[in-house]
């Protein structure tokens, strides 16, 4: 085997019309570009990472990724409190009843069961050894009633960005799960729990420098779930970045600091509602009874002690409420404050806690973009109306965007860049999408909304293969700026 450079004569690509200049700066490009190329391949894939959040029927938030070689999608529950990332595994002893397939860990070629003697079993406290001594056993329980029992064990871990990338992690310590039960009756989605913990064995430690320690998140709750299609936002990395003059940051401390003689709370992904030590919640239901003066009604639920009807004659008008943070005071969303659980009724969504206890709820955190800073150990907020969309379905619901995208249609149109036809038996058509992203202000308010089709993927990934050389600029109806004389057929975004 002979290998030939491409300026060499004898090269099938030799350019004879090329100067001797002309032959060095291609070879220097070339070497440019490809730099450029495994940059891109290597970095920003795992470092800028955006995930959609799912809400699930038991009010949880669901993450779905994928587990083992080939990649087997699951779903797990989003939890911050918590570091194990498990998932219900077959063969099970007692599983909980879960809508989507179970995981085979002897179908992965990836998979391998931690010794006891290894240093990840070891140093976990969560474990113990096998009766034989050899495999690494995990027990977790979050709540009596609420467990989960099995292997710790090493796959490979898969993610699937909204960007069109998709990740993989190998040898990703989790626990694969042969007994498994919650406290209560669940029929959803969930294969088990992602921790988000601080701990050294939750995701957000074993990606490590991939995501460089941070990660954030815009929650849509229930409440907004049956007004909309709008999904909530998991992001990564880069993407995960808080910024701007409204973003305010509190310090983060030990878990042993979660009760009332510190008066430190724990920001929670599980728990839907806000709890409070006792006395702390007594004083400020007290506070909200003389503020609100709209008729009571009682919860027959239970859940809620205080609830009031908003179909009274009385324009309904609840007090902000602000969480004071050292270092940052967040004022909540009214409807995170007070839920709605009828038609016409919204109740204060905080609960008492007898033991010191205190948990920042989901609801509590709505209508903001959250990030955390695992190497800086802060957790910053950012009020945000809602999260961009996702798809078209979301975007739909939204007038600022069906207008956004009325505009770039109008401007295709326009210009007559673009026809609807029937694909030709002999064509392939390029796939396309609607990317949605909100421009704010330097104070933090939304300065405007941009919708585009996007087919820069392709591009991108057809460079690459031919070392091509990428220049970047932003034009509005940058398609006036180029001339084609091919036709190119596209899909219809869906």
């Amino acid at each position: 085997m002979v290998l030939v450079l491409n300026s060499f004569i004898k090269s099938p690509f030799y350019n004879p019309t090329q100067t001797e200049f002309q032959q060095n700066f291609n070879e220097v490009q070339r070497s440019i570009n490809r730099a450029n190329y495994i940059n891109r391949e290597f970095a920003p894939t795992k470092s800028k990472l955006e995930l959609p959040l799912t809400y699930d029927i038991a009010g949880e938030f669901l993450m779905m990724y994928s587990v083992g070689t080939p990649p087997f999608k699951v779903y797990g529950i989003l939890d911050i409190g918590s570091d194990l990332t498990w998932l219900q595994c077959k063969p099970c002893n007692i599983c909980y009843n879960q809508a989507s397939p179970i995981f085979d860990p002897s179908k992965s070629l990836s998979y391998r069961n931690m010794p006891c003697s290894s240093r990840t079993c070891k140093f976990m406290e969560i474990t113990s050894c096998s009766y034989d001594g050899d495999a690494c056993k995990y027990t977790l329980e979050y709540d009596p009633g609420s467990k989960t029992q099995g292997d710790v064990s090493m796959d490979t871990l898969t993610l699937h960005s909204t960007t069109g990338y998709i990740v993989s992690f190998p040898k990703t310590v989790i626990g694969c799960g042969h007994t498994n039960t919650w406290s209560y009756s669940y029929k959803g989605k969930s294969s088990g729990v992602i921790g988000f913990g601080k701990g050294d064995m939750s995701i957000i430690k074993q990606l490590g420098s991939s995501i460089d320690g941070k990660f954030s998140y815009c929650l849509i709750v229930n409440d907004y779930y049956r007004q909309s299609n709008l999904s909530s936002k998991l992001n990564f990395g880069d993407a995960a970045i808080v910024s701007g003059d409204k973003v305010v940051s509190t310090p983060m401390f030990k878990r042993e600091g979660t009760n009332a003689s510190t008066h430190n709370i724990m920001i929670d992904s599980g728990s839907s509602v806000t709890i409070l030590p006792r006395h702390f919640f007594n004083r400020l239901e007290s506070a909200v009874k003389k503020v609100v003066k709209l008729e009571r009604f009682q919860d027959q639920g239970g859940s809620y002690s205080l609830c009031y009807n908003t179909t009274s004659k009385q324009q309904p008008k609840f007090p902000v409420i602000t969480a004071h943070f050292s270092g940052a005071d967040v004022k909540l969303d009214s409807n995170g404050a007070f839920a709605s659980i009828l038609k016409d009724g919204k109740c204060f969504a905080f609960r008492p806690n007898n033991y010191g206890l205190g948990l920042f709820g989901m609801k509590a955190q709505m209508n903001h973009l959250i990030g955390y800073d695992l190497k800086r150990k802060i957790v910053s907020f950012k009020p945000t109306d809602y999260c961009d969309p996702f798809t078209l379905e979301e975007a739909t619901d939204d007038e600022n965007w069906r207008k956004t995208m009325n505009e770039e249609i109008n401007a295709i149109k326009k210009n007559k860049t673009l026809e609807l036809t029937e694909l030709p038996a002999d064509k392939k058509a390029i796939g396309v999408k609607w990317v949605y992203k909100s421009k704010y202000k330097p104070t933090g308010e939304i300065d405007h909304y941009k919708a585009r089709l996007d087919t820069i993927r392709m591009l991108i990934l057809i460079s690459a293969q031919n070392s091509w050389k990428i220049h970047q600029i932003n034009v509005k109806s940058q398609f006036l700026n180029g001339n084609m004389e091919e036709e190119v057929y596209v899909k219809q975004p869906a």
